[in-house]
């Protein structure tokens, strides 16, 4: 039975709730105003976003400026690194100027906002118990923890855990220069919270004006500011307040996976698995993916790496503490976009 062909789809009732969500908001603004828009109102203020000015239409340069009246800018700063990018109009790389928020940067501005602000970006909904509680488990459960510079931590409940991560956007379809790649860095405790609340951008530019050293000239940079920010020798702001930040774990998609980690877990190969012996075929087929046997886990020989094969996939890898398991599969790619979806849904018809 094709699943996807007979299952209804529910997708309008996603809709009308966001709708009936927008429409109580709406009138909850109003009763709020005494059924009248007020000039200094921020809901006023945002339905002027570019309709004046010398430039109109202008809503980015005019959104930046209100946010930054109303003072709900975190006012981290950007910086400047030089990278190679492909000139599309000359046929040459070049050495271009690439604007940067560095993770170490923003979070300093929200540490400047206050340890509520800066606890919730961090830590979303968890308690000191709960972020205490899933060390704990960590330190029982995983070998890779054990290299973690960040174990002797002494207030684990106030210890975060962050990691890089990637995806391209298209952002204009049918269009060579309307995909976007962006790296960005992402917290671990933040499940729960909303996107724009679990991840925070670092830098974005056009894969049309991308070369094969772009994102590796980025990662020199990015990397050596990971280290400080996870070695606990170093002071930071926060943590003469106990809070400590660890970084542990990478993620994307397989696609970035494969791009920007030089051939880890390539999908395309035979051999696909960086953790295991596996195969996707072979006349034996106990070498095989589909080896369910008793031996579990174990049914396929580990690969092992030395530290200086692990940095040639990556300098992310070099880090101390990253391990091959600690990068990790976007599961909104697997569970919304690729076979999850499939076997969810092959799972709930049985």
């Amino acid at each position: 039975m094709n699943i996807s062909s007979t299952s209804p789809d529910f997708s309008y009732l996603f809709a009308s709730t966001e709708v009936q969500k927008t429409a109580s908001s709406a009138v909850k603004w109003m009763k709020k105003n005494g059924g009248q828009s007020q000039t200094e109102d921020l809901v006023c203020r945002l339905s002027n976003v570019g309709a004046c000015g010398a430039h109109p239409n202008n809503s980015e340069r005019d959104m930046h400026r209100l946010l930054s009246r109303m003072s709900l800018s975190v006012g981290a700063g950007i910086e400047k690194v030089i990278v190679r990018m492909w000139n599309p109009s000359t046929l040459e790389e070049s050495w271009e100027v690439l604007p940067v928020l560095f993770p170490d940067k923003l979070l300093v501005a929200l540490w400047g906002k206050g340890e509520k602000v800066f606890r919730t970006c961090l830590f979303g909904n968890m308690s000191e118990r709960e972020t205490e509680r899933y060390w704990e488990h960590v330190e029982k459960v995983y070998p890779w923890y054990k290299n973690l510079p960040s174990r002797a931590w002494k207030y684990k409940g106030k210890m975060a855990s962050i990691g890089l991560y990637g995806d391209e956007i298209e952002c204009y379809k049918n269009s060579e220069r309307g995909v976007v790649s962006v790296t960005a860095w992402t917290t671990e405790f933040a499940t729960q919270s909303t996107p724009l609340l679990r991840y925070y951008p670092i830098a974005s530019w056009s894969e049309h004006c991308e070369s094969q050293h772009t994102y590796s000239d980025l990662q020199q940079h990015l990397v050596e500011r990971l280290r400080n920010l996870s070695d606990p020798a170093i002071d930071w702001p926060w943590s003469s307040s106990g809070y400590h930040i660890a970084v542990t774990f990478a993620q994307g998609d397989l696609k970035w996976i494969v791009d920007r980690m030089n051939g880890l877990r390539n999908f395309r190969r035979n051999d696909f698995c960086s953790r295991c012996c596996c195969v996707k075929t072979d006349d034996d087929l106990t070498k095989t993916l589909p080896n369910f046997s008793d031996e579990g886990p174990d049914a396929h020989e580990p690969r092992v790496f030395s530290q200086d094969e692990l940095a040639r996939f990556s300098p992310l890898l070099g880090l101390p503490g990253m391990s091959v398991e600690r990068v990790m599969h976007d599961i909104v790619h697997s569970q919304y976009l690729g076979s999850g979806k499939t076997t969810n849904g092959a799972c709930h018809a049985h």
